[in-house]
């Protein structure tokens, strides 16, 4: 009972604040305050933010206002990348390997690092061109591909020593631009291939 009646006073007081000439007046200033922060941080690159963001951003912060939305921009991603493993053991069978996506309702969660490893593999390959072609595999990309691959065969429980011949792809698809005619440029770039292992050989 006693709870109900502070609950009461409570909105009592609130009334009383939003009615009056003061209160109004200093609700407005303070969404006009949110709303000019939020403003100044989602404010492109320009003379202007570089002017205003020292005084908006600390209120910003304070506030939990710091949010970029950019996502992407302004260097949104323009190649779509698959990573492919294909290990074919002395005896004919044939392994099969590539990044695991997950469930539909989770597996995004686990996904995303597997996502970054992708991205930190092609990208030191330089895929460019058209038609597409690895234009970087010297050191230390070719390093990274190497530890890359030697997990691959760990994760598919080939023993070390065992005889097979590795070959990793990337197919690879750019993609173009709104409005700009033609189809997507897109290939299947080899990254290396050995009969133990790839990597110093990149290329």
């Amino acid at each position: 009972m006693e709870l109900l009646q502070r609950a009461r006073r409570a909105g009592s007081l609130q009334e009383q604040i939003e009615s009056s000439f003061v209160g109004q007046v200093a609700i407005t200033a303070l969404v006009l305050l949110l709303m000019g922060v939020s403003l100044v941080l989602c404010m492109p690159e320009s003379a202007l933010k570089r002017a205003m963001i020292s005084t908006a951003a600390p209120a910003g912060m304070a506030l939990g206002l710091d949010q970029d939305w950019r996502v992407f921009a302004p260097n949104p991603p323009q190649r779509v990348d698959v990573v492919k493993v294909n290990v074919r053991l002395a005896d004919g069978d044939q392994l099969n390997w590539t990044v695991p996506h997950g469930d539909g309702l989770i597996g995004q969660y686990s996904w995303y690092r597997w996502q970054k490893l992708k991205e930190n593999l092609t990208s030191c390959l330089q895929i460019q061109g058209n038609p597409l072609q690895v234009t970087n595999a010297g050191q230390p990309c070719a390093k990274y591909w190497l530890d890359f691959e030697r997990w691959v065969l760990r994760d598919l429980d080939v023993a070390t020593g065992t005889q097979s011949l590795v070959t990793i792809t990337v197919h690879s698809k750019v993609l173009l631009p709104p409005g700009v005619p033609g189809k997507d440029p897109e290939a299947i770039v080899l990254v290396c291939q050995s009969d133990t292992y790839c990597g110093q050989q990149a290329k």
